[in-house]
């Protein structure tokens, strides 16, 4: 299963799926790959021919047929409408296992020098190919994101309080 990383740190997991022989497929059996890459050109063609026009659409004029919709990927399509709901516009990336070093520092919002950097400084797990392109897990960069939102926000809380002494005083 790939993980979904949204600009605002949620981690979502999600596929999106149809039958092609159109035959109901019961809850809890899984489409197969073939099901599932066809179930993807579909989507992207239906994408592809509103994409341009439309910021949203009616479901039932997508005209996906029997198309199956696992429940995490609504999970996903629930929290972007509650997102956009409250004025947001967030970005959903689909991450594999491994990211190239230029994924990852459009995930942390970095550029790559400064990546490379990071890697190196803060000890960030990775690899290198024969290559020596750096392949990082997904779950390093998740961490380290999350890490550095925490210490952000223990900066600000800190700075607010000196701020609330200063006024005090």
């Amino acid at each position: 299963m790939r993980k979904t990383a949204k600009r605002r740190s949620s981690r979502l997991a999600g596929k999106v799926g149809a039958s092609r022989s159109r035959k109901a497929v019961p809850a809890g059996v899984s489409a197969s790959s073939e099901e599932l890459r066809a179930s993807a050109e579909r989507v992207h063609g239906v994408l592809h021919r509103i994409r341009s026009t439309r910021r949203a659409v009616p479901l039932r004029e997508l005209e996906l047929g029997d198309a199956l919709i696992p429940i995490k990927a609504l999970e996903v399509a629930e929290e972007l409408l509650r997102e956009q709901a409250n004025g947001q516009d967030p970005d959903v990336l689909v991450l594999g296992e491994e990211m190239t070093a230029q994924d990852a520092a459009n995930v942390l919002g970095v550029s790559r020098t400064h990546l490379n950097a990071l890697l190196e400084r803060e000890s960030i797990a990775h690899t290198k190919t024969q290559g020596g392109h750096r392949r990082i897990p997904a779950s390093a960069i998740l961490d380290y994101k999350y890490r550095r939102e925490a210490a952000q926000d223990a900066m600000r809380e800190a700075m607010q309080a000196g701020e609330q002494l200063a006024d005090e005083n």
